[in-house]
């Protein structure tokens, strides 16, 4: 498995911490609560230029008995700074939080 990310701001990115998270398919047929997701692995990208995108493998290697199954769905969060030096976390549907 492999992160994409794309910064389709005018000004580069720097360090990148993309976090992993899977959780395993809900009840067939209903009835309790949705599974809980967990980390499963993680990769950090130093330094992304404006407009550009960039690929890395996500490691497991650290977290294999956390390793995720097959029909797991798998969700991510990102936490980056921007050029002005602002801390910004962003979800896998998109909202954008700056860190305070």
């Amino acid at each position: 498995m492999s992160a994409l990310v794309m910064n389709n701001s005018s000004m580069p990115v720097y360090g990148v911490e993309c976090q992993v998270f899977a959780a395993p398919a809900p009840p067939r047929y209903g009835g309790g609560a949705p599974p809980a997701s967990r980390h499963v692995g993680s990769t950090t990208f130093a330094r992304i230029p404006a407009g550009e995108s960039q690929q890395n493998a996500v490691d497991w290697a650290q977290l294999t008995d956390k390793a995720p199954q097959s029909g797991h769905t798998f969700s991510m969060t990102m936490m980056f700074v921007d050029a002005a030096g602002l801390v910004w976390t962003r979800s896998d549907a998109g909202t954008l939080r700056r860190v305070v």
